[in-house]
């Protein structure tokens, strides 16, 4: 499943292979893996779950990338 998700977002949390970690804009540049757990993005005030597989994550001051073979939405949030 695909699922793309674009917009402004506040923070966002996500499970790291070493516990939860969150970002926030302008944070310096990371790669890191994911374990599958719940991933939540903090957007225009509403928090949106999804829960992903295992995979990596990239951040850039301007921009999250999650790259993970499955996400399914939770609690009907996108």
């Amino acid at each position: 499943m695909a699922l793309e998700f674009h917009g402004p977002a506040t923070s966002i949390v996500a499970p790291g292979t070493e516990g939860y970690l969150g970002v926030l804009p302008g944070h310096l540049p990371l790669v890191t893996s994911l374990r599958p757990g719940t991933l939540t993005v903090l957007s225009e005030g509403r928090r949106l779950y999804f829960e992903i597989e295992a995979g990596y994550m990239e951040v850039t001051p301007a921009s999250v990338i999650v790259i993970t073979e499955n996400v399914t939405p939770k609690d009907g949030d996108v």
